[in-house]
């Protein structure tokens, strides 16, 4: 942030030090006065430009260096009335000026500001004066003229030159504002503490006592730093928590700011508050057409429209391209407007000419969702912290975005009437410990069968949750709760093992299929030790790497599929297979046949329902057609009748999965149907997957 003060007024006062010293070494006492004041003057009014702080951080250094001065004060007139040296009013003015300024070089020193000649020559200047002032009071001399008196040329020359030179113009814009230079406190702290300590040992004689009057002074000085200290520990912590709560490009509040506001709604709110979150989709575009200045300067602008759209409204930021709009529901024209009301509200701002900018992408594209907040007293949050309710809250309004992204449309939620919020706090909650234990996460087996004759070829590794409270809790769940929390590689890794132990354990009672399949989140493939992870587990089950297949989730985004290719060849060399699952309905499917050495095409069953039709065969026919010419299998998913087994099979596909062929099992039960089933063809219709029932299930739960 640049200051204030235009340069010709550093130029004049950097003028007027010089004049005044010269004042002082042609002996005048009255223009030698006014040179130490001026001196003091010029070169902390420097150290301020160039540390470059405003509002409260100003007022930070300013009662710390206040609290240092005291101190200073005190102490000279206790050293002067007890061993002698200068007048004490001269002493007490020196010491608290050298002192303030050293603090001011502290601060300077610790601050990130850019080193020039101005800094170099400010920083030199304090030295010299303090120089001088040590050197004349060891003497015993005046301090306007002593042996020292060279020193003070040397403040005067350099001060004249960090006050003239071009650099000083780059003063107060070198300082990070997340970064408080209050490094000061090495000299403050210190000589509050040192003040006391000789108090102390004044009072039991291990110092010499200072005359009556001059005792008091000490004392009414120490007292009045400590409040200075004090006063100053309430002013940083404010200045830190508005730091923490403001984020540094928008001037928006912060993901803390958020937190810090549904606590304070929860507590004493009387009315409930609406939170829309809003993911704007177009300043990611921006970001990948521009780059990320031009997205930065389009996220201002929507910043700004939504604050003076909506003054009523508190805007966060808790995302790269994220906000949280918070809207109090206290007036009339609120309580009457519905969520879904307030999201179109939102969204009108957010389309409003003044937001977007001349680098704007088209028309403000967002995903919404809205969640009402009520107080504590109508939530039902029996037991809970306020911690675990805020984070339950924002847990709920980010699955809930997630949720209208899929769907397209504004998702309006409401956790005191669906209660949806107390289960993901227990599902974030409890994940890590059944993660940790493994009793709770068990892995159930889905076969994979040939259409022509229903062998069972392959297995896919399905991950389940039984919780002890919830009981069975849906894969989308748990799956996004770990993607949230970071732990989706953690789930990956306990399912790849225990797969790889249960292939072991198949092949010692001689009804080993060809290979399993284990799932792949995106945390896994982006990591950059995923291979040695995988080929360990291979060694420590004792599998060969044949027996493996991988398979890539075509609707999960990969930020670097590069790197991911490049991995996942790592793997195919050793004999590993990969497969990309749900083919068709996802991100970059033609991208992952290109780019990855695919064994096989799982096509999702979205597609796989419309095989009986005209245009779904010829579709599915292509799709055979793409992947045997990547010397690749096709699989059909979704396989729910025994008129789509043969029309799969019919149109070439190499393996065939779904509820039809058999429901997923535990590993025990899946080892009875490796035994019954290795070569046999499937069961009439009705006694398929173990259960006549299963054929009525619909095939979207796995």
């Amino acid at each position: 942030m640049t200051s204030a003060r235009p340069p010709r007024q550093r130029r004049a006062a950097g003028a007027a030090l010089a004049l005044a010293w010269v004042g002082h070494l042609l002996d005048s006492w009255l223009l030698a006065c006014l040179a130490l004041l001026a001196t003091y003057a010029c070169l902390a009014t420097s150290a301020q430009l160039a540390l470059g702080l405003q509002g409260r951080r100003r007022w930070v250094l300013v009662v710390d260096l206040a609290a240092v001065a005291v101190v200073g004060a005190a102490g000279a007139l206790w050293l002067v009335a007890v061993v002698g040296g200068p007048p004490p009013a001269a002493a007490a003015v020196v010491a608290a000026g050298d002192l303030v300024l050293l603090g001011h070089l502290v601060a300077l020193l610790h601050s990130r500001a850019r080193v020039t000649v101005s800094v170099l020559a400010l920083v030199a200047a304090l030295l010299a004066l303090v120089v001088h002032h040590v050197g004349s009071w060891a003497d015993a001399a005046p301090v306007a003229s002593s042996p020292w008196a060279s020193a003070l040329v040397a403040v005067a020359a350099l001060a004249v030159t960090a006050a003239w030179h071009p650099s000083m113009a780059a003063f107060g814009d070198v300082v990070s504002p997340l970064v408080a230079p209050r490094r000061q406190v090495l000299v403050t702290v210190p000589a509050v503490v040192g003040l006391l300590a000789a108090l102390a040992l004044a009072a039991a004689g291990a110092l010499p006592e200072p005359p009556r009057g001059t005792g008091a002074v000490v004392a009414v000085a120490a007292l009045a730093a400590v409040l200075l200290m004090t006063t100053s520990s309430s002013l940083q912590s404010a200045v830190d928590r508005e730091l923490l709560e403001t984020d540094p490009l928008t001037r928006a509040g912060s993901r803390l700011a958020l937190e810090r506001l549904l606590a304070t709604q929860i507590h004493q709110g009387t009315d409930p508050v609406r939170l829309v979150v809003v993911e704007l989709d177009d300043v990611a575009v921006l970001a990948r057409r521009q780059g990320r200045q031009a997205a930065d300067d389009l996220l201002v602008r929507r910043v700004r429209a939504l604050e003076d759209g909506l003054p009523d409204a508190v805007v966060c930021r808790t995302g790269p391209q994220t906000l949280a709009v918070v809207v109090p529901t206290s007036s009339r024209a609120r309580r009457r407007e519905t969520p879904l009301g307030l999201v179109a509200a939102v969204r009108a701002q957010l389309e409003a000419p003044g937001a977007a900018g001349p680098t704007a992408p088209g028309a403000a594209t967002s995903t919404a969702a809205v969640l009402t907040v009520p107080p504590r007293a109508d939530l039902p949050a029996e037991g809970l912290s306020t911690r675990e309710i805020v984070a339950a809250l924002l847990r709920h309004a980010e699955v809930s975005l997630l949720a209208a992204r899929d769907r397209r449309v504004p998702v309006e939620a409401d956790v005191a009437r669906d209660g949806a919020y107390e289960r993901a706090r227990r599902l974030d909650n409890d994940l890590a410990a059944a993660l940790e234990g493994g009793e709770q996460i068990a892995v159930h087996y889905q076969p994979l069968v040939d259409p022509r004759t229903g062998a069972v070829r392959s297995l896919e590794a399905l991950v389940r949750w039984e919780h002890p409270e919830l009981g069975s809790v849906a894969p989308d769940d748990f799956l996004t709760a770990a993607s949230l929390q970071g732990r989706a590689r953690d789930l990956d890794d306990l399912a790849r093992r225990q797969a790889l132990a249960d292939f072991r354990t198949w092949r010692a009672a001689g009804v080993e299929p060809e290979h399993v399949a284990v799932n792949l989140s995106a945390q896994s493939l982006e990591s950059p030790d995923l291979v040695e992870r995988v080929l360990a587990d291979l060694a420590a089950a004792g599998v060969e790497p044949r027996h493996l297949v991988v398979e890539v989730v075509e609707q999960e985004e990969l930020r670097d599929l590069r790197a991911v290719a490049e991995r996942l060849h790592r793997l195919h060399a050793t004999g590993v297979g990969v497969a990309v699952d749900d083919f068709g309905v996802g991100h970059a499917a033609l991208q992952y046949l290109l780019h990855l050495p695919v064994t096989a095409v799982k096509l999702d069953r979205s597609l796989v329902a419309e095989v009986l039709t005209p245009g779904g065969r010829a579709l599915l026919g292509s799709a055979v057609a793409l992947a045997t010419s990547l010397r690749a299998e096709a699989v059909a998913e979704g396989v729910e009748s025994v008129e789509q087994m043969r029309a799969v099979a019919d149109l070439g596909f190499s393996l065939a999965q779904g509820w039809y062929g058999g429901r997923p099992r535990p590993a025990e039960e899946t080892g009875a149907l490796l035994a019954q089933r290795g070569t046999r063809r499937p069961a009439p219709a009705g006694e398929v997957a173990g259960t006549g029932a299963a054929a009525g299930v619909p095939g979207g739960l796995r």
